[in-house]
C-alpha cells in the first residue's frame, strides 16, 4: 500500500513541521490533515509531470525522506498544550461522521463503482479526471471531457486521488481519505481559531460553529410543513424518508438553493479539503503573527499559496479575507499574502492562460429571480435564515474586536450577487459557503454566551439553534435514505482492451455517457457531457456542430473531421444510448474490435484505418 504509505508520511512531516512552530496542538493536528494532504498532492504532481521516473520507487523514496526529515524536525519541537479529553472525543466523533458520509457517497463493492443517486451528476467529471493520471497519461494536464485544449479547472485534488490509486490505494479510499481529512481539518482548525478568537468556551463554540457549517440554517423546513400542513405524525414520519432535497433552486421551484446541503460536500471533495486549508491558515496566521513569528508566517504563506490548484475560488476568497484582516494586522499582508500570492501566480497562468469563452460580468442577485430589494431580501431570508442577521453579533463585546473578519466574511457574500464569475451562476456558491463557515463562529459564540446567561435566555437559544439547523437535518435524512447506483465496473471488458491495446494520449470520439469505459481506462475523449465542460469556459458548440455532421458524412468528410480534431478512435455504440449507429462511412470501414458489455456493443475504429486510402 504505498498510497497509503506516502499519504502517512506526508500527514507525520506536517506535523512535525507545525509543532516546530506552534504550541497548539489541535492546530498542529488540523496542519496535519490539510498541509499534509497538500504537499503529498504536490509530490504527485512532480512525480506524474515527469513519467520518466520510475514511479513508485521514486514516491517510496520521498515518502522515506520525509519520514527522515519529520524525526529531525520534531526534536526541535515547541512546547506544547495538552489535548482535553471532550475535544479527542470530538474528533473521534468528527471523523466517524466523516467517513460514513462520504464512504455512503462513494464506494467500491466486488469491483463495481458505487455513487450515491445524488452524487451522479457531479462525479462523472471527477471520476475521469482521476482516472486520466491513475491509469492514463494527463501531463501538461487536460480535461479528459474536452481533449486537446489545456485544463481550466483546479484539478490537485483529482489529481491527488490518482496518484493514490496510481500508488496502489483503492479508488474509494483514494477519494475519500483525503476528503475526511479535510473534514475533520475543518473541526479542529475551527477549534484552533476559536480558542484564539474568544479564548473562554472556546471547544463549545467550536463543536457549535461545525454543526451550524454542516446544518445549514435556510429556510426550507418551513416550505417543508407548510406542504405537510401541520406537525403531526404523518409529517415526522415524512421528514425521517425524505428521498430529495427539500430546497434545490434553481433546479426545482422555490427560493432555497441546493448549495448548502451535505451533499456539497460529498459532491466536491476538493472544496472540503480547500476549506480546512483556509481555516487552518487563518488560525496558524493568527498565532503566529501575536508571537511575531516572521518566518512561520513567510513559511505559512508560501504553503496556502500551493492551493490554488486545489481551488481558485476558496484561494481568492482567502486572499480576500485575509486582506480585509490586514487593516489591523499588518503582518498578515507583508509575510502570508505576499508569498501566498507570489506561489499562486503560476498556478493562476497555468488555468487561465488560453483564450476561454468565461468571463467576470456583472450579475445583480445570484441566483433571485425577483431582483428587486423586497425580493433579494426574501431571497436571502430564505437561504441564510437567522445567519443573515449575524453582524448583530458585532454588538456583544466578546466579538465587537474581530469586526474585520466579519466584514471580510460579508464581502464574500457579496460578491456574488454583483457579478458572475464563471458561465455558470451557480457556481459561485463557493464563495457563499467560505463566507458562510467564518460567519457561523459569530454565530456559535453569541449561542454559546445566550446558553450561559439564565435559563430563560437558554430556551431562547434552543429555539435559535432549532431554527439555524432545522434544514440541514432534513437535508442529512436525504443522505441517509440515498442509494448508492453501481455506475461502472473498475475493470470490465472494453476497459481492458482501451488500456492494453491504445496509447494513453490517443483520444476518442464517444457518446456523452458521463462514466464511459473510455474514461474509465484514464484515455480523454473529444467532447464529454458539454455541461462540464461549457461550465469551465471550453467552447462546447463548436464541437457539438462538427459532432452533429458525422452522422450523415461521407469518408472525406469524416476524415477531414477526425484529422481536424485530432481523433484517434472512434467508438460505435448499439444499445441504450446508441451514437453512430447510422454513420455510412463507418459501415464501410473495417473495426478494431466489437466488445458487448452488458445492454451495449462498443466497436472501436481506428482512424488511420478509416483514412488509409484518403490523399
Amino acid at each position: 500500500m504505498v498510497g497509503l504509505f506516502a499519504l502517512l508520511s506526508g500527514w507525520f512531516f506536517s506535523y512535525a513541521l507545525a509543532r516546530r512552530f506552534t504550541h497548539s496542538t489541535i492546530l498542529a493536528g488540523a496542519a496535519t490533515l490539510t498541509f499534509g494532504t497538500l504537499i503529498t498532492a504536490w509530490i504527485f504532481w512532480v512525480l506524474l509531470a515527469l513519467p520518466t521516473l520510475p514511479f513508485i520507487p521514486v514516491l517510496v523514496f520521498v515518502a522515506l525522506a520525509q519520514y527522515l526529515i519529520g524525526f529531525v524536525l520534531i526534536k526541535k519541537r515547541v512546547p506544547a498544550h495538552t489535548l482535553p479529553a471532550s475535544a479527542i472525543i470530538a474528533v473521534v466523533v468528527v471523523t466517524l461522521f466523516a467517513t460514513w458520509l462520504f464512504f455512503d457517497s462513494v464506494a467500491l463493492q466486488g469491483g463495481k463503482l458505487l455513487i450515491g443517486s445524488w452524487s451522479l451528476s457531479d462525479f462523472g467529471a471527477h471520476i475521469a479526471l482521476i482516472r486520466s493520471f491513475s491509469v492514463g497519461q494527463n501531463f501538461p494536464p487536460e480535461f479528459p471531457l474536452f481533449a486537446g485544449e489545456p485544463i481550466r479547472y483546479h484539478y490537485l485534488f483529482d489529481l491527488l486521488a490518482g496518484g493514490l490509486e496510481r500508488a496502489g490505494l483503492r479508488l474509494d479510499f483514494a477519494i475519500n481519505l483525503p476528503s475526511i481529512a479535510g473534514f475533520t481539518g475543518i473541526f479542529l482548525a475551527m477549534a484552533g481559531l476559536t480558542n484564539h478568537l474568544f479564548k473562554k468556551h472556546a471547544l463549545p463554540i467550536a463543536l457549535v460553529a461545525f454543526a451550524l457549517f454542516t446544518f445549514n440554517s435556510s429556510l426550507a423546513f418551513v416550505d417543508f410543513f407548510r406542504e405537510h400542513q401541520a406537525f403531526n405524525f404523518e409529517s415526522w414520519r415524512a421528514l425521517f424518508s425524505l428521498t430529495e432535497f427539500v430546497g434545490f433552486a434553481p433546479y426545482k421551484d422555490g427560493l432555497v438553493t441546493a448549495f448548502w446541503s451535505q451533499n456539497i460536500l460529498t459532491n466536491q471533495r476538493h472544496l472540503v479539503l480547500a476549506l480546512g486549508l483556509f481555516l487552518t491558515t487563518l488560525a496558524l496566521g493568527f498565532e503566529l503573527g501575536e508571537r511575531k513569528s516572521r518566518s512561520g508566517l513567510l513559511l505559512l504563506g508560501a504553503l496556502f499559496g500551493l492551493s490554488y490548484l486545489l481551488h481558485a475560488q476558496i484561494f481568492i476568497g482567502a486572499m480576500l479575507v485575509m486582506g480585509v484582516l490586514a487593516i489591523t494586522n499588518y503582518r498578515f499582508f507583508f509575510f502570508v499574502l505576499a508569498p501566498a500570492a507570489l506561489i499562486a501566480f503560476p498556478q493562476f497562468l497555468c488555468l487561465n492562460g488560453p483564450a476561454s469563452t468565461a468571463g467576470i460580468t456583472w450579475h445583480l442577485g445570484y441566483l433571485a429571480e425577483d431582483k428587486s430589494a423586497l425580493g433579494l431580501f426574501k431571497f436571502w431570508v430564505a437561504n441564510l435564515g437567522l445567519t443573515l442577521f449575524a453582524p448583530l453579533t458585532l454588538l456583544v463585546p466578546q466579538i465587537r474586536r474581530w469586526w474585520p473578519l466579519m466584514i471580510g466574511a460579508f464581502l464574500l457574500l457579496l460578491i456574488p450577487n454583483l457579478v458572475q464569475l464563471s458561465p455558470e451562476i451557480a457556481g459561485s456558491h463557493k464563495l457563499l459557503n467560505q463566507g458562510v463557515l467564518i460567519i457561523n463562529i459569530f454565530t456559535a459564540t453569541a449561542l454559546v454566551l445566550l446558553w450561559k446567561k439564565n435559563i430563560y435566555l437558554k430556551a431562547l437559544t434552543v429555539i435559535f439553534s432549532i431554527m439555524l439547523m432545522f434544514s440541514g437535518i432534513m437535508d442529512l435524512m436525504v443522505l441517509k435514505n440515498d442509494g448508492r447506483l453501481a455506475v461502472a465496473r473498475v475493470n470490465d471488458p472494453v476497459i481492458d482492451w482501451v488500456k492494453v491495446y491504445t496509447d494513453k494520449q490517443d483520444v476518442f470520439l464517444t457518446s456523452w455517457d458521463s462514466y464511459h469505459p473510455v474514461t474509465l481506462a484514464g484515455r480523454k475523449i473529444y467532447l464529454g457531457w458539454p455541461y462540464f465542460s461549457w461550465s469551465l469556459g471550453y467552447n462546447t458548440a463548436t464541437r457539438q456542430l462538427a459532432i452533429d455532421k458525422i452522422a450523415e458524412a461521407q469518408k472525406p468528410q469524416l476524415c477531414t473531421f477526425l484529422t481536424r480534431g485530432k481523433i484517434d478512435y472512434v467508438v460505435k455504440e448499439k444499445g441504450i444510448d446508441s451514437f453512430l449507429l447510422a454513420s455510412p462511412a463507418l459501415e464501410e470501414a473495417t473495426a478494431r474490435t466489437s466488445i458487448s458489455d452488458g445492454d451495449k456493443i462498443y466497436t472501436f475504429y481506428r482512424t488511420i484505418d478509416i483514412c488509409s486510402n484518403q490523399t
